[in-house]
């Protein structure tokens, strides 16, 4: 059966993609190469925020805030759609160590955001066990997280209930062109033929792998990034806000575990999970928090994000007309993904672009 819309990557991208395709009224199809949302978007850990939103580039403070603003509203819709709590909270983040003090300030203060800066004494007061040095800390409080695997529990519930075709395991083996081959007529998986009006690649780190004759593209420089996480399990309220240094956080869930990452590993496509960062993590851990240093790791993953030039490609393809790409978005996937998902349907439909689309585009 012939859709308006195919998507390709059921990460937490493919699946926004596919519920703001959906709610501009197009039939969507969405197929994934195994589980859906099981690379990167499941294996990251939920902040809601670049994580250091004053040294990126323009393109993603664009499409940061009006991102953010989203998820409260997403949180409940989801819960009442589905019944699924993604635990969407406003803990806020701590900032230690920060070198860039000037720049946050004025990015901050430029977005209307409130800070605060934490000397020791009142760090010790809000956050007891932590290890304390003589710098002052900066405290964002409305920076906010979310526990991913949920979302996507939720995101794919909602999309079947709302007759999105979600298939997975489909692995496109081959593509058909139209005569002139400015268009994808058809595609093939392993026992499925697919055709629609509009394809969208979203397969995070494996984009390049279904778009070859786009790889020497400047614009397209998509290539698997690994990150180690590792989880521990404290009191529920033993930390209660994120806490990043040096870019390695920890990040407090409400029933007390606490996921410590992640670590920016420039690799192929493989997860192995190795002793060096396993020891890095769980050092940065009791760094922080020496009375947690004898806790147990209670899991250990690895995920493949999709690195870039620091900028998303959120782009009609450069030669074929209904293919669109959505990808690259290294470690801000989640906290960007109601913005990109939006501007791609806004240059599919034709709508008024959320943000400005250039910075994007191939």
């Amino acid at each position: 059966m012939k859709q308006d819309i195919l998507i390709i990557g059921a990460g937490v991208i493919g699946l926004m993609c596919a519920l703001e395709c959906e709610r501009s009224g197009a039939s969507v199809t969405v197929l994934d190469k195994s589980l859906s949302g099981r690379e990167a978007s499941w294996a990251g850990g939920g902040i809601l925020s670049p994580l250091y939103p004053w040294m990126e580039n323009q393109a993603v403070q664009a499409l940061y805030p009006w991102s953010a603003r989203q998820y409260e509203f997403l949180a409940s819709e989801l819960l009442d759609q589905t019944g699924i709590d993604i635990e969407w909270n406003r803990c806020g983040m701590l900032y230690r160590g920060l070198k860039s003090k000037h720049s946050a300030e004025q990015f901050l203060t430029a977005q209307s955001i409130s800070y605060e800066w934490l000397d020791s004494s009142r760090l010790r007061q809000l956050y007891h066990g932590l290890q304390v040095d003589h710098e002052p800390a900066l405290l964002v409080p409305s920076i906010a997280q979310l526990r991913n695997p949920r979302l996507l529990k939720a995101l794919k519930q909602l999309l079947v209930q709302r007759r999105v075709n979600l298939l997975e395991y489909q692995n496109i083996s081959k593509l058909k062109f139209n005569g002139t081959g400015t268009k994808i007529a058809s595609l093939q998986s392993q026992d499925k033929h697919f055709q629609a009006d509009t394809i969208i690649v979203a397969a995070g780190a494996w984009s390049p792998q279904l778009l070859p004759e786009i790889s020497t593209n400047p614009g397209f420089n998509i290539h698997p990034v690994k990150g180690q996480m590792l989880l521990f399990k404290t009191k529920p309220g033993d930390i209660t806000s994120i806490i990043i240094e040096d870019n390695r956080y920890l990040i407090p869930r409400n029933d007390g575990h606490v996921l410590v990452g992640s670590s920016v590993e420039q690799t192929q496509y493989e997860k192995t999970r190795t002793v060096t960062a396993r020891r890095e993590l769980k050092q940065f851990f009791s760094y922080l928090y020496p009375g947690f240093g004898n806790l147990p790791v209670i899991s250990h993953w690895a995920g493949i994000r999709p690195g870039s030039n620091g900028t998303p490609v959120i782009s009609r393809h450069p030669e074929l007309h209904n293919v669109f790409i959505n990808t690259g978005h290294f470690r801000n996937g989640l906290n960007l993904a109601p913005g990109s998902a939006r501007l791609m349907v806004d240059l599919i439909t034709g709508r008024t672009p959320v943000v400005p689309p250039d910075a994007y585009q191939l």
